[in-house]
C-alpha cells in the first residue's frame, strides 16, 4: 500500500520477511510479539530433561531432513531461531514445535532457513577490500607466468555476492595490468536456495548502493528493476554444494576466504575446518576470515597480514591431515611440499 513501493519490494524480494501486511496488521503484529514471554533460553538454561531432550530431537529431525548436523552449531543462536519459529506458529512449548515440525514437512525446510540465514553484500566492508587489494591481490599474482591460473575459494557464499566482488577484483587487476593470467573462483555453500541465486546472478536495483557507478556500468546488465553480473564474470565462478563439515576441502587454493560463519559454530568444528584449510591453501597462499573470528592453535602456521581484517598468509609447508582422512586423537603432520615433489616426480 505503500505510494512509492521500492524499499518494500526490496525487502520482499529478499524472501527473507516472515510476514507481508498492509500496516495496520504489521501494527498488531508487533504488539503480539512484544507480549510474548521468551521462554526458550529459559527452558534450556535449566537444562530440564525433557526440553533438553526434545531440542535434540528437533535438531535430529532437521539433521535426517537436510544431512546439516546443527549440532555443531552453538546453541544460544539456534535458540533464538527456533524461538522466532515458535513465535510465528504461536506456538509456546518445544514440545508442541516438535509435533508441528513432524507433521508439517515444511516447517521443516523454514527451520532450517532461519538457522543458515547469512549477510552479505556486495565488498562488505569496503575497508577490508582496500586491505585485499594492496596486500594480497598483487602478491597472488607475483612471479606468475603467462597461462597460470589462480584458483579461489569462497567458503560459504550464501548468494554470491562476495564471490563476485572477488571476481571484479581479479579482473581489474588483470587488466590494470595487462596479464595473461586467468582465474578461478569455486564458491561453496550448503543452502541449495542460495545458490540457485548465486548462480543466476540476478540482484534487486539497491545494490547500487554498495557498487561504484563505474563498476555498475562495466560488470553489470541492468533488466528492468535488476541488476545481472555479465556474462564475463559469471563464467569465472564455480558454484557448488559442499558442507565444511563433512566434505573433503579443495586443494592447492592461492585464497581462500570464510567470512563471519566461524562464529556460529561451537569450537570442535571450528577447528576442525581451520585444519581443512590449512591443508587446502598453498604455501604462501592466503586466508581471509571475519573480523571476529580467530585462528586459534593454528595461528602458528600463519603470518598475519592484517588484524582488524583478519588476512593471513599460509607460511608453512607442513599440512595437518584433513579430520576427515582420521579421527582428531590421530591427526599427523606431513611435509606437503615433499609430497606434492614426489607426485609430480611419479
Amino acid at each position: 500500500s505503500a505510494q512509492f513501493n521500492g524499499m518494500p519490494n526490496t525487502a520482499i524480494a529478499t524472501n527473507l520477511a516472515e510476514y507481508i501486511l498492509p500496516p495496520e496488521k504489521i501494527a498488531r503484529e508487533l504488539i503480539k510479539l512484544s507480549s510474548k514471554s521468551i521462554v526458550i533460553p529459559e527452558l534450556v538454561s535449566k537444562s530440564l530433561d525433557s526440553n533438553e531432550t526434545i531440542f535434540q530431537r528437533i535438531l535430529e529431525e532437521i539433521f535426517k531432513s537436510t544431512g546439516i548436523d546443527f549440532r555443531l552449531y552453538k546453541q544460544n543462536t539456534l535458540i533464538r531461531r527456533l524461538e522466532k519459529r515458535m513465535t510465528i506458529n504461536n506456538i509456546e512449548s518445544l514440545e508442541r514445535y516438535l509435533e508441528l515440525l513432524l507433521t508439517e514437512p515444511g516447517e521443516k525446510e523454514m527451520l532450517k532457513k532461519d538457522f543458515l540465514i547469512s549477510v552479505t553484500s556486495f565488498f562488505r566492508d569496503i575497508d577490508a577490500f582496500q586491505v585485499l587489494r594492496e596486500k594480497v591481490i598483487v602478491n597472488l599474482f607475483t612471479n606468475r607466468q603467462a597461462g597460470d591460473m589462480i584458483r579461489v575459494w569462497v567458503a560459504g557464499c550464501a548468494t554470491g555476492e562476495e564471490a563476485y566482488s572477488f571476481a571484479i577484483l581479479l579482473d581489474e587487476f588483470i587488466e590494470k595490468a595487462g596479464l595473461r593470467i586467468d582465474y578461478k573462483i569455486f564458491a561453496t555453500d550448503i543452502d541449495i536456495d542460495a545458490l540457485k541465486v548465486a548462480g543466476f546472478g540476478t540482484y534487486p536495483v539497491n545494490i547500487a548502493t554498495d557498487i561504484s557507478n563505474e563498476r555498475l556500468e562495466k560488470y553489470f546488465v541492468k533488466t528492468g528493476d535488476k541488476f545481472q553480473i555479465s556474462k564475463k564474470i559469471r563464467e569465472k565462478i564455480v558454484f557448488s554444494y559442499h558442507n565444511l563439515l563433512k566434505d573433503p576441502p579443495f586443494v592447492r587454493m592461492d585464497l581462500i576466504t570464510c567470512r563471519n560463519l566461524l562464529i556460529y559454530l561451537d569450537n570442535k568444528a571450528q577447528k576442525k575446518i581451520l585444519l581443512n584449510f590449512q591443508f587446502a591453501v598453498k604455501n604462501q597462499g592466503f586466508l581471509f576470515l571475519g573480523s571476529s573470528e580467530s585462528l586459534g592453535d593454528l595461528q602458528k602456521y600463519f603470518e598475519v597480514i592484517d588484524t582488524k581484517w583478519k588476512v593471513y598468509k599460509n607460511i608453512s609447508d607442513q599440512k595437518v591431515l584433513p579430520s576427515y582422512i582420521m579421527p582428531e586423537e590421530k591427526l599427523q603432520l606431513f611435509d606437503y611440499k615433499a609430497a606434492v615433489t614426489s607426485l609430480d616426480r611419479g
